[in-house]
């Protein structure tokens, strides 16, 4: 048999890259931006339970649980009103430190949560319970 002389067509090969950077402990530390530390805000407060109010939900479980899991939250949202909020994650994200955007929108309700807390029941956490919300609109 004869072997074939023309050259296969393709991409080229990846370049080689060092295994070494890929494992976590050798990797060089960045240290955060100092520029920042001023404006930053405060770490959110966690009450023990938070009842949400968008939408229809389930009471969440208290944080410091060691089976507690983060619960899915479903909610509807104007369009316009969630575009803006999904620009606000992409464009500050890594500048507040949101993780995720499940992080961003319990961020945003824990610290609504937080707000009406101070304003209607002088700090406290309000009593949780686990009935379900009404879903939609009110009546």
């Amino acid at each position: 048999m004869t072997d074939s002389v023309r050259e296969p067509i393709g991409l080229p090969p990846r370049r080689p890259t060092p295994v070494q950077s890929l494992v976590k402990a050798n990797r060089t530390a960045q240290p955060a931006p100092t520029t920042r530390e001023a404006s930053t805000p405060a770490k959110l407060e966690r009450p023990a339970t938070v009842a949400q109010s968008s939408g229809p939900t389930q009471a969440t479980v208290p944080k410091g649980d060691a089976e507690a899991k983060p619960q899915q939250v479903t909610f509807y949202m104007d369009p316009t009103d969630l575009g803006r909020a999904k620009a606000a994650f992409k464009a500050t994200g890594g500048l507040e430190g949101d993780r995720t955007w499940s992080n961003f929108i319990a961020n945003a309700v824990l610290s609504e949560a937080n707000k009406r807390q101070k304003k209607y029941n002088d700090g406290e956490p309000f009593k949780t319970s686990n009935e379900k919300l009404p879903p939609g609109r009110k009546v």
